[in-house]
C-alpha cells in the first residue's frame, strides 16, 4: 500500500533541499498518517561520524521497537533522507498544542547528532545541518498551513516532562529561525544569554510554559520558595524569560543568585 506522504519529497525539493529517497519509502509505515498538523524534531543519539549512519535503524527499527522510526532523516551534510510515507514510531506518549497522537499527526524528523553536549562524544550542530533543519520544517508547515508553533521538540512533547531530551538545541531559538525561513528572511545568529546558577521562585502559582511567551502552553506550576536551575535567558520583546527544567518562566518571578 502506498501511504499518504508522497507529496513530501517534492515539497522539500521545491524549497531547495537535496532529498534522497530510501528504497521502499512510499509503502513503508505502521499504517497511514492521519491529518498532518506539525513536525516533531529529534536527534538520533548515534555515532559521532558519518552523514546518516543510523539510517538502517531508522528504517528497520531496534530490537525493542520496529521500524520505521520516523518519516525523515537529516544528515550532517544537510541532505534529507525520505524514510517513510506512512506512520513512524517516533513520538510515544505526549502532548503538544492539543495533539496527543504524535505518530499520526506529526512528521517525525531524526537528525544525525550524538545529542551530547559534554565529554568525548559532545557534538555541535553544523550550520549546514541546522539551516537545512529549519528549511525542512518551514517547508512542511507552509505546505500544511500551520503556524511555527506546530514545530515541536520531542523533549517538549514527551510526557511526563523530562522523559526525553531531544533535540539538544534550544527550540525557542530554532522556531525563531523557522519563522524567518517561512518569511523568506535570512536567519540571524541567535545565542541566548547564559544565566547559569540557581534561582528561587518568589510567588505562588508561577506557570512554567512551553515557550518564552505568556501565550504558550502551561506545562507546569511552581510555588514560592521552589528552587530552580536556570540554564539561560531569552528575550521576547521587552520581557525576559528564564529557561528552567521543563520550560520557561517569567524572569521577574525568580530571584537568581549572583554568579
Amino acid at each position: 500500500m502506498t501511504y499518504s506522504l508522497t507529496w513530501l519529497p517534492g515539497v522539500l525539493r521545491d524549497a531547495g533541499l537535496e532529498v534522497l529517497e530510501h528504497p521502499g519509502w512510499q509503502t513503508r509505515g505502521h499504517g497511514d498518517m492521519g491529518k498532518v498538523q506539525g513536525v516533531l524534531c529529534h536527534h538520533t543519539c548515534g555515532p559521532l561520524h558519518g552523514d546518516l549512519p543510523d539510517i538502517n535503524v531508522l528504517v528497520d527499527g531496534r530490537p525493542d521497537l520496529g521500524g520505521p522510526l520516523c518519516n525523515l532523516g537529516l544528515g550532517r551534510s544537510g541532505k534529507v533522507y525520505m524514510i517513510a510515507a506512512g506512520k513512524g514510531w517516533h513520538a510515544g506518549a505526549g502532548s503538544w498544542q492539543g495533539v496527543t497522537d504524535g505518530n499520526s499527526h506529526f512528521i517525525g524528523i531524526e537528525a544525525e547528532n550524538t545529542g551530547e553536549t559534554k565529554g568525548p562524544r559532545a557534538e555541535a550542530w553544523p550550520d549546514v545541518q541546522m539551516t537545512a533543519y529549519m528549511r525542512v520544517c518551514a517547508a512542511i508547515i507552509t505546505h500544511i498551513g500551520a503556524g511555527v508553533g506546530m514545530v515541536a521538540g520531542h523533549k517538549e512533547y514527551a510526557r511526563p516532562l523530562g522523559r526525553k531530551d531531544d533535540p539538544s538545541f534550544d527550540m525557542v531559538m530554532f522556531r525563531a529561525g523557522v519563522a524567518q525561513k517561512v518569511a523568506n528572511k535570512p536567519v540571524a545568529a541567535q545565542v541566548p544569554h547564559q544565566a547559569a546558577g540557581a534561582g528561587t521562585v518568589n510567588i505562588d502559582g508561577l506557570n512554567v510554559r512551553s515557550n518564552a511567551s505568556a501565550a504558550s502552553t502551561i506545562v507546569g506550576v511552581l510555588f514560592k520558595g521552589d528552587k530552580v536551575e536556570v540554564s539561560g535567558e531569552v528575550m521576547n520583546g521587552t520581557s525576559k524569560w528564564l529557561r528552567v527544567a521543563g520550560g520557561y518562566v517569567a524572569a521577574r518571578y525568580v530571584d537568581v543568585a549572583a554568579g
